[in-house]
């Protein structure tokens, strides 16, 4: 362990002498053997110079750093105190020097190669790991491959605390009080109760409307991604922007609105009367497999996309009793929240099939596309206090939305797969990440069913 650590020390002044010039990739080949040595002896891992050589060696082996910023990050590591792996100076300095470099998926890398070693080596009692822990946790906005980070954070934690991602959507306090180090994803953690308990349930399988088994078949896995796309969608974004995100929200907010899709009023849903009326909150239906069934002015198809849609955000929203009371305002048709909306979702899927003449994988990405579609120009917000806003809203979302994306069916999936290809080939910062892990859906054997589940939720 004694010779090891000179060596080492050996070839960091070799690199770190002011007025050295020397052979990097020679430099580079000798330190590959001293690290491959130095990996089959003993404790030699926790010696602060090797851990400090590894990430020299990344820094080298990227050619994207100059000389003197080597230098210098040498220097630094070695001047850290001998009882510290590695200062909070040094972590400084090098995401300082990493985060002035072009945002290309090679020099993200690189940063992420970073932190992933910082977290290997600094324990998990250190000032230093809180200091990383408030740095990835603040910033802005996050980079692709820092998923990995993330695991990462919460595997090491669970030394600690059992599911700490889990549990810190659910009992912050109790968290905390285990583990301080996660109180900076605490502050930020300023979630509604509806998001935080309906990702702990998808994350738990316990989503009824998500949930995964290893009997699953193709058809249900698409259908799944289509909710899981359309509950990230709308519980990413405040209750008030859309009607729609109000009904994951604040369901209880919802029962003098006159909703989306719904029958106008009970009457005419008994008799299939001439309107006559209109009534605000939700009225109770049995599902109608007719494939020219509708409300209002909307074609069946555009019913049929937007009544699935409504359906899977209030069966998301179903750990609130106050859902089962939205929907048996009216009347008593819906005795299991979640079962009855799934039931709906069902049936309208099937019923989609057969209206656009389409496979469960292309209606899947029929329904990406307009998901995404949505996401990029969202209709205007409206409480729905009269029956004319409603269908006003619900004409704007056939004409903006639907009827644009299923005259051709064919061309909608095409240009999506393509936009799909895109994403999976990487194309830096513009990448679209939602897209390359809907993506996953495509092309599912038995095998990839068993082993690799998409990543969507």
């Amino acid at each position: 362990e004694f010779l090891v650590d000179k060596v080492i020390n050996m070839m960091l002044d070799k690199l770190a002498k002011k007025d050295s010039e020397p052979q990097l990739d020679q430099w580079q080949h000798e330190v590959v053997k001293i690290l491959s040595f130095s990996a089959k002896i003993l404790k030699t891992n926790k010696l602060r110079s090797y851990q400090l050589l590894r990430i020299c060696n990344d820094i080298v082996s990227s050619k994207l750093i100059q000389l003197p910023n080597i230098k210098e990050i040498i220097k630094l590591g070695l001047a850290s105190d001998k009882q510290t792996v590695l200062s909070k100076k040094f972590v400084d300095h090098v995401l300082g020097i990493l985060s002035k470099l072009k945002k290309s998926e090679q020099n993200l890398s690189l940063q992420r190669s970073f932190i992933m070693r910082c977290l290997d080596t600094i324990p998990l009692d250190s000032v230093v790991r809180q200091h990383i822990y408030n740095n990835i946790f603040s910033q802005n906005d996050s980079f692709p491959l820092m998923g990995s980070i993330i695991t990462k954070i919460f595997w090491k934690e669970e030394e600690t605390i059992n599911d700490p991602f889990l549990r810190i959507l659910i009992d912050l306090r109790d968290v905390l009080q285990a583990s301080p180090r996660l109180k900076v994803v605490g502050t930020m953690n300023n979630l509604s109760n509806g998001y935080k308990q309906t990702v702990g349930r998808i994350l738990s399988n316990n989503q009824s409307l998500l949930r995964l088994d290893n009997t699953i078949d193709n058809s249900n896995l698409y259908l799944k991604s289509v909710i899981a796309h359309i509950i990230a969608m709308h519980a990413s974004i405040p209750p008030d922007s859309t009607p729609l995100a109000t009904y994951f929200h604040k369901i209880e907010a919802c029962q003098n609105m006159f909703i989306l899709t719904t029958v106008s009023d009970i009457e005419s849903l008994i008799l299939s009367a001439v309107i006559t009326g209109d009534q605000p909150g939700y009225i109770g239906e049995q599902v109608n497999n007719a494939v020219d069934h509708s409300v209002r002015s909307m074609p069946p198809s555009s019913y049929r996309i937007l009544h699935l849609i409504v359906h899977a955000l209030i069966g998301s929203s179903a750990h609130s009793q106050a859902t089962l009371n939205f929907l048996r305002r009216h009347n008593q048709t819906a005795n299991d929240t979640e079962q009855y909306c799934l039931a709906h979702i069902i049936t309208d899927w099937t019923v989609l099939r057969q209206i656009l003449d389409c496979s469960d994988e292309n209606l899947a990405l029929l329904f990406h596309s307009l998901l995404t579609t949505m996401t990029q120009t969202p209709l205007p917000p409206s409480n729905f206090r009269t029956p004319a806003e409603r269908e006003d809203w619900e004409t704007q979302f056939t004409r903006n939305y639907v009827s644009p994306l299923i005259r051709s069916v064919t061309e909608t999936v095409t240009n999506f797969r393509t936009a799909l290809d895109a994403a999976a080939e990487g194309q830096g910062n513009n990448a679209n990440i939602i897209e390359s892990e809907i993506d996953q859906t495509r092309a599912i054997d038995d095998e990839y069913r068993l082993s690799k589940l998409p990543r969507l939720w």
